[in-house]
């Protein structure tokens, strides 16, 4: 009797321990597998919109825009003339070439020659508004005079935005659009087209745009408008 008892009882404790081994598969089984955490996109580069390749030289076309004609180099906004004169005569030094260009902050249309290229650098500088006495109303109009000139093809407009996010904003924005959606060619420093606003204007008036990642990238672009 008593070793039929102990028989019973192992072969009792044995079915209770496959059955909790099997319970206990079935329970790991059901439970979801860890993953890992979604890894987070890197953003993009503030001022470099999704397709648009930075320090590009300018196209072929724009070759040579510069050869054997009248150039003048302004600003609207009073900002950041002395940075273009800066990079174009870098850049010319390297042909041994002096620089053509006619530098002048408060240049007006009307005394441009007809055929001529306008180097027009936008953006506001209140510190260079104030200096000259004069406002963005102003130079917004001045902006808007050459951009006329340009739509009529009397001038090649080249403008020019090298002052990033310290040259967007109210006191730079009203002059920018009212040169830029008249330009023949727009070079940028990508930093101010964190928004966008060229790389619209540029879709929306069929203008060439070639972004850099900072001033010093442009020159070799500037050595072939002059080459």
């Amino acid at each position: 009797m008593k070793r039929l008892f102990s028989f019973v009882f192992i072969f009792v404790l044995v079915l209770t321990l496959v059955a909790f081994s099997f319970g206990c598969s079935k329970q790991e089984e059901k439970q979801p597998t860890k993953q890992e955490p979604a890894k987070t996109q890197e953003p993009a580069q503030t001022g470099e919109p999704a397709g648009q390749t930075l320090d590009v030289l300018v196209s072929e076309e724009f070759f040579g825009l510069c050869k054997g004609k009248k150039v003048y180099a302004s600003t609207c906004g009073q900002a950041d003339l002395e940075t273009l004169g800066i990079i174009v005569e870098d850049g010319l030094e390297s042909l041994d070439m002096e620089d053509p260009t006619v530098y002048q902050n408060d240049l007006v249309a009307a005394d441009v020659e007809d055929g001529s290229v306008v180097l027009l650098v936008v953006g506001g500088s209140n510190k260079g508004l104030g200096a000259a006495k004069t406002d963005v109303a102003s130079e917004a109009a001045r902006a808007s005079e050459f951009a006329s000139k340009a739509e009529a093809g009397k001038i090649t407009l080249v403008v020019i935005h090298i002052g990033g996010t310290a040259r967007r904003g109210d006191t730079s924005d009203p002059i920018i659009k009212a040169a830029a959606p008249s330009a023949d060619l727009l070079l940028v420093v990508a930093e101010g087209n964190g928004d966008g606003y060229f790389t619209n204007v540029s879709s929306e008036h069929d203008i060439p745009l070639f972004l850099y990642s900072k001033t010093s990238k442009m020159k070799a672009s500037f050595v072939k408008l002059f080459e």
